[in-house]
């Protein structure tokens, strides 16, 4: 039986409903709009694209900035293409309040599946098994709240999440990080996630145990893997 485990958070602990990534820019660009500085949503969903691509080119993609970094320099640009100087309290104010926007629509396309609390329930009160979140997430102090408004945040002892660290996973420091909270060496922690090089891959390469949430059956090769959080009970 392991001593402490770790869950990665989206499209694990919580899921989302939404059609496709670009999604996102849409969001942002919803609370953009007024300010006039894009010829429209295209370009700015070329210059959303172009900022995280050069985030993706930084330390090997493994870097991990905030969704309210990029709304500032996103808008910082913008300003300096078309000749306008806005005083930096100014931009900042921008940037803040496009990003109160897209944390809005984010927050209403989550949701949770019910054996999840059930299950987390059966792992931190039954068992009295130690929990913790490792998550890739760019917004400040916004897993906590998401586990909060599902009513989850009762369950975790730790959460460890990529922006604070400023690296995301599958870099080894947001592991190693993660191993420093739980006090536990790797041996004694399971890793639970849906991403199967974040979340099993590397885990596992640090030490660690690791079990592949894979609710579709993408991975049917891998033995280590579970369909479902009720799974668990045979597995812990």
């Amino acid at each position: 039986m392991p001593r402490f485990i770790y869950f990665d958070c989206m499209d694990t602990l919580i899921q989302m409903k939404i059609p496709s990534m670009e999604v996102y820019a849409d969001w942002a660009y919803e609370g953009a709009e007024e300010l006039d500085l894009w010829e429209g949503i295209d370009s700015f969903h070329a210059e959303w694209r172009a900022h995280r691509d050069r985030l993706l080119a930084t330390d090997g993609g493994l870097r991990e900035g905030t969704i309210l970094g990029r709304l500032h320099d996103l808008l910082a640009a913008a300003l300096a293409r078309r000749g306008e100087a806005w005083p930096e309290p100014k931009i900042q104010e921008e940037a803040e309040r496009i990003h109160g926007h897209y944390w809005k629509a984010y927050r209403s396309a989550t949701y949770v599946l019910p054996e999840v609390p059930e299950t987390l329930s059966w792992l931190a009160l039954e068992k009295r098994l130690p929990l913790g979140v490792v998550s890739n997430f760019m917004v400040r102090g916004g897993i906590p709240a998401l586990l909060a408004e599902h009513r989850l945040e009762r369950f975790f002892e730790v959460i460890t999440v990529s922006c604070e660290v400023g690296w995301r996973k599958p870099a080894a420091v947001i592991y190693q990080e993660a191993l420093r909270r739980a006090g536990c060496s790797p041996a004694d922690i399971l890793f639970i996630g849906d991403d199967l090089q974040k979340d099993y891959q590397a885990p596992r390469q640090m030490g660690m145990r690791a079990l592949l949430y894979d609710p579709e059956g993408k991975y049917p090769e891998v033995e280590g893997r579970i369909r479902s959080f009720r799974e668990l009970r045979g597995r812990v």
